[in-house]
C-alpha cells in the first residue's frame, strides 16, 4: 500500500512539473509576443528641414508611415518640413505614421488701392491689424512728389501695385501729393521692388529711368537690387535714377529695357 502511495505522489509531482513548465512557458511567449525586442523598435529621424520627397524617403527606409498637413511659413518654401510628430529620437513600432508639418509657404495678400486716399487714413488703417481690406501690410517708405490733380497728403501712387498678390507683412512705398509746383521731392525706396512697377512709380514721379544689369542668383530676375540717389535723397522732377537689376547667368535672358 505504501509503495502504490509513492508512485501516485510521484505521479502528482510530475503534472504539478508539467502544469508549472507549461505555464511559465506560455507567459514568456505572451511576453515576447507583447514586448517586441530592441529589433523592432524604431527611432523616428530628424526631419526638420528636409523637402517632402526626401522626408518620404527617409521614412520608408526605415519602415515607417507618413501623415501631411500644411501651414504657412515665413521663410522655408512650399513642401519644406518645419515640425513633426513625434520628435526626433523618439521610439516607435514599424509601420507608426509619422506626423511632418510642410511648409505651404508665405501667406498671401491682395494689394488694395490706396490711390487718392488720404496719407493718415492709410496710415491709420495699415496699423489695424483687424482690417480686412489692409491686414498684412505696412508703409515701407512715403515720398512727395507735385501733382496737379491729387490734394496735397493724398495718395498718389503705390508699389505693389493694386490687385498684386503679395505676402502678408509686405512693405508699401507710397508716393504723397505735395501739391502742384513743387519741383523736388525725396527719392523712394526701391529695393526688392519689380522693374516694372519701379518704372511705373519714376514716370509718374516725372524722372528719367537708367537700367543697369547685375547677375544675381539669389534675387528673382528683374528685381531692382541697387538704386541711385538711395531713398530719402531729394530728387527733382526731370532728373535720371539709375536702377541696378537681377539677372540671370544664363544665356538669353532679356530684361526690359527703358522704352518697353
Amino acid at each position: 500500500m505504501q509503495k502504490e502511495n509513492s508512485v501516485w505522489s510521484i505521479i502528482l509531482k510530475v503534472l504539478l512539473l508539467c502544469i508549472f513548465l507549461t505555464i511559465t512557458v506560455a507567459s514568456i511567449t505572451v511576453f515576447i509576443l507583447l514586448c517586441p525586442s530592441s529589433k523592432d523598435v524604431i527611432k523616428v529621424p530628424d526631419l526638420m528641414g528636409n523637402d517632402r520627397v526626401s522626408a518620404i524617403g527617409i521614412l520608408s527606409k526605415k519602415r515607417l508611415g507618413i501623415k501631411e498637413v500644411y501651414k504657412p511659413h515665413d521663410t522655408l518654401p512650399k513642401d519644406y518640413v518645419i515640425a513633426q510628430n513625434p520628435l526626433p529620437g523618439t521610439e516607435v513600432k514599424p509601420k507608426r505614421k509619422i506626423e511632418i508639418t510642410l511648409s505651404s509657404g508665405r501667406n498671401m495678400i491682395v494689394a488694395p488701392s490706396l490711390c487718392e486716399l488720404s496719407l493718415s487714413e492709410v496710415k491709420e488703417n495699415l496699423c489695424r491689424i483687424e482690417s480686412e481690406n489692409y491686414c498684412g501690410l505696412q508703409v515701407k517708405s512715403i515720398s512727395y512728389a507735385n501733382s496737379s490733380t491729387i490734394p496735397p497728403n493724398y495718395i498718389v501712387s503705390q508699389i505693389p501695385i493694386p490687385g498684386t498678390r503679395v505676402p502678408t507683412n509686405t512693405g508699401v512705398s507710397l508716393i504723397v501729393s505735395s501739391g502742384p509746383n513743387s519741383p523736388t521731392f525725396y527719392m523712394p525706396d526701391l529695393i526688392n521692388t519689380p522693374v516694372t512697377e519701379a518704372k511705373k512709380l519714376l514716370d509718374e514721379m516725372g524722372l528719367n529711368l537708367e537700367i543697369k544689369e547685375e547677375a544675381a542668383e539669389t534675387v528673382e530676375q528683374n528685381m531692382v537690387i541697387n538704386q541711385s540717389p538711395f531713398a530719402g535723397k531729394k530728387v527733382t522732377r526731370g532728373g535720371t535714377v539709375t536702377l541696378t537689376i537681377s539677372a540671370y547667368l544664363s544665356e538669353g535672358s532679356a530684361l526690359p529695357q527703358e522704352g518697353e
